[in-house]
This record gives C-alpha cells, structure tokens and sequence, in this order.
C-alpha cells in the first residue's frame, strides 16, 4: 500500500524503518508506477522531488512528505502544499494555453482539510476550470491515501 507510514518497525519501500529515523532516511523512496521524476526550475527543485504521471489532458503530480517538507509537529508544512499547489497549477495551465503564451500566478486560496506526514504519498489533482483571453482559472485537490488533505483555487494572468 503507499501511503502513510505506519511508525517504527513498518515498510517504505521494502525496507524496514528505524524508530527515531524520518523515512526519508531509510534508503530508496517509493514512487507509485506511472510517474516519472520532473525537472522545472531551481525552485521547484528545492521543494521537490516532485514527479508527474501523464493521465490525459492534464497530468497528476506527486511527492513523497520526507523531514525536509515537515513542520515541528512532523507534518507537511503549509508553506510547501501552497507552492506545490502554485507550481503544478502552473503546469498544469500550460496544457491549455496557446504556444508562447504563459500563466503568472495573480491570486492562489489554499484550504487545508487534513494533515500529511512524513513519509506519506502526495498526489495533486489540477483542474483548468476556465479559460479567458486575460485570465485563467484552475483549482486542484492534494489526497493521500485517498484522503483530501487540502484544495486550491488560482487565478493566473496571461502573458
């Protein structure tokens, strides 16, 4: 199953998790079949790794919760669920609009419904909800385990 670890002595990857150690620390990290690692910029680089699988129209991304993205309390920290939601609504835009033509980011509204710990899957589900000739509309859903952790709406202005 992927998904959340279940603690000291459980499985990632087929290997076995030491209390005390993040599971990003216990060898090679479980990607679900299908995604491929995707390189955009330094920045989504920093937050990353963050991996794609091609679904249609628009792609589903994904990343593994490792220490890095945690918050004090061990779960994926606010900040980087608004970035992802930023990075893979800007990607997911670009399915839509004409050659030459890119989307900046005018407003983003993140709500958080549940927590994402470490060691937990990701998966953002992008939406491109409308259109126009200024302006673009898209929302996503981030789940884990099948779970809605958190949902965004963002409006991004065509240049």
């Amino acid at each position: 199953m992927v998904g959340r670890s279940g603690g000291p002595g459980s499985t990632l990857a087929g290997l076995t998790q030491l209390p005390g150690r993040p599971a990003d620390t216990v060898g090679p990290v479980e990607i679900p079949d299908g995604f491929t690692s995707m390189k955009l910029s330094s920045f989504s680089d920093s937050i990353g790794p963050i991996y794609v699988r091609e679904t249609g129209a628009l792609p589903v991304f994904g990343l593994r919760i490792s220490e890095k993205h945690s918050n004090t309390m061990g779960q994926a920290h606010g900040g980087l669920l608004s970035a992802l939601c930023d990075v893979t609504l800007g990607q997911g835009i670009k399915r839509v609009l004409d050659t030459g033509q890119r989307g900046v980011t005018a407003s983003l509204h993140v709500t958080f419904l549940r927590a994402a710990s470490i060691g937990d899957w990701l998966e953002v589900h992008p939406a491109v909800e409308r259109v126009g000739r200024s302006l673009v509309h898209a929302s996503c859903v981030l789940r884990c385990d099948d779970k809605v952790i958190a949902r965004a709406a963002g409006t991004f202005a065509v240049q």
